[in-house]
């Protein structure tokens, strides 16, 4: 989906460009100006969140080890998974198997 403000492209790790993306609820001017005041934010939380699928290597992780590693660094359970989407979405992490009956994700 096709944000509704401009926003410039960020180089990735792989010097891939991508728009970072934070979701809003359309036609919610409060939405979107949340959304316009983390969209920076968000930029470094992925890149946090993708270190942490980085230094798993191969054994991955999954949803809830993620957000386990990030509510201990006082991030909302939300935020950690969000990231993930963002990750998955830009082809930068990629499903490895299941572990606990849950998806494991690893970096690509």
């Amino acid at each position: 989906m096709k944000q509704e403000w401009p926003i410039e492209p960020v180089k990735g790790p792989y010097g891939t460009e991508y728009e970072p993306s934070v979701p809003f609820i359309p036609g919610s001017q409060t939405s979107k100006a949340a959304a316009d005041t983390v969209r920076h934010a968000a930029n470094s939380m992925v890149e946090q969140v993708f270190n942490a699928f980085r230094n798993a290597g191969s054994r991955g992780m999954t949803d809830n080890e993620l957000i386990d590693h990030f509510e201990r660094c006082g991030w909302s359970r939300n935020t950690p998974r969000a990231r993930r989407v963002q990750l998955a979405n830009e082809g930068r992490i990629e499903k490895s198997g299941e572990r606990d009956g849950c998806w494991v994700w690893r970096a690509r």
